[in-house]
């Protein structure tokens, strides 16, 4: 409980501490990524590369304001980011909004801005190579 209470205290300014449920409009920016929370709650929490328990939260929030949109249910660590974010229920509360995220989405229709190297291609060209480094900044 400890750490919840710390986590809850730190990042209490930036949480939306009362819900407004609404269906977001097709023309807004919607920005999903996924959150490790360490928890001692066995029942939603699997054990991590560093032998922690921890939870796999979906985190969605709105571009333009930065404020969070939905939090999605809490599913065990070892879950992959595309499948918490399609189980917990994130997803369902995006409906027809556009959706960025990073590359471990691959498969979920967001908007990945990464360039990849294909299959024997070396290296990428310096725009796409540029373009990544912008994009691991923001």
């Amino acid at each position: 409980m400890a750490a919840v209470g710390r986590i809850i205290d730190r990042h209490a300014p930036w949480l939306v501490l009362q819900l407004l449920w609404r269906r977001p409009k097709r023309d807004e920016v919607l920005i999903v990524g996924g959150a490790l929370v360490p928890t001692r709650d066995r029942t939603v929490a699997a054990p991590s590369k560093n032998c922690r328990y921890s939870t796999n939260l979906q985190v969605v929030i709105q571009a333009d304001t930065r404020l969070v949109f939905t939090v999605g249910d809490p599913l065990p660590d070892n879950r992959n980011d595309c499948i918490a974010f399609h189980a917990s229920g994130a997803e369902a509360a995006c409906g027809a909004a556009m959706v960025v995220a990073g590359g471990d989405y691959q498969g979920i229709g967001a908007i990945i801005p990464h360039h990849r190297r294909r299959a024997g291609q070396e290296h990428l060209p310096q725009w796409k190579e540029e373009r990544n480094a912008s994009h691991r900044r923001v």
